[in-house]
């Protein structure tokens, strides 16, 4: 069996942070013109890591071209790729085992894992799952243990339209987000004062000019 974690690494890329569904790619070279390469989907807010493609061995003009295709509709649909550390690569995939396990899923054949490299030095402690925005940090152990109940009772539904729609920040984040909706709120009242005054400014010199406004 190759030991995927002594080849080069040629690529490795994710799909944005904090939107759930993480589509992982890390390829490694195997000869000049040839690496071999994984693709994962990766659901972090649900049910873990549920799927896996890839190839043993392809010329790396033809995994450029699919890779292109692939940036380009997921562009498309508004999603982004961004080159990562393949340390980062390990960390979702043990996260996204880690939780697949917890929540019954079918794993993804290891064979696939294995080009990402050797995981099991990962250690991941705390909630089962983790901040929905930054992916990082902790809940509180009553929302872990809901995220977990709605996706073992909501398995069939997961990746659907008719999927529920939850959202768990961690303290740090939910900070971030009152500061953000704060000062949302005062640039809104700025504007609206902004536009109040100039709308009076303009009625005074109407006035002053000799114009009734009605």
């Amino acid at each position: 069996m190759v030991n995927y974690a002594l080849l080069p690494v040629y690529l490795v890329e994710r799909t944005d942070v904090g939107a759930g569904s993480v589509s992982l790619i890390v390829a490694r070279s195997l000869f000049d013109n040839e690496v071999c390469f994984t693709c994962l989907l990766i659901d972090l807010w649900k049910v873990g890591l549920k799927d896996g493609f890839g190839k043993r061995s392809i010329k790396k003009s033809e995994f450029d071209e699919m890779f292109n295709v692939m940036i380009r509709d997921a562009k498309k649909c508004g999603v982004h790729y961004h080159p990562i550390d393949n340390s980062e690569a390990k960390w979702l995939v043990a996260q996204g085992i880690r939780i697949a396990e917890n929540v019954g899923t079918t794993p993804v054949n290891k064979k696939w894992v294995y080009v990402v490299g050797d995981i099991s030095r990962v250690k991941i402690g705390g909630s089962l799952y983790k901040c929905y925005r930054c992916e990082k940090g902790e809940l509180q152990p009553k929302d872990d243990e809901f995220i977990l109940e709605v996706a073992r009772s909501g398995m069939e539904l997961a990746g659907s339209p008719e999927e529920t729609k939850i959202e768990f920040v961690c303290e740090k984040c939910m900070r971030k987000k009152r500061v953000h909706a704060r000062k949302k709120k005062e640039e809104a009242q700025r504007r609206k004062s902004v536009t109040e005054d100039s709308a009076r400014r303009v009625s005074q010199g109407l006035y002053e000019k000799g114009y009734r406004l009605y």
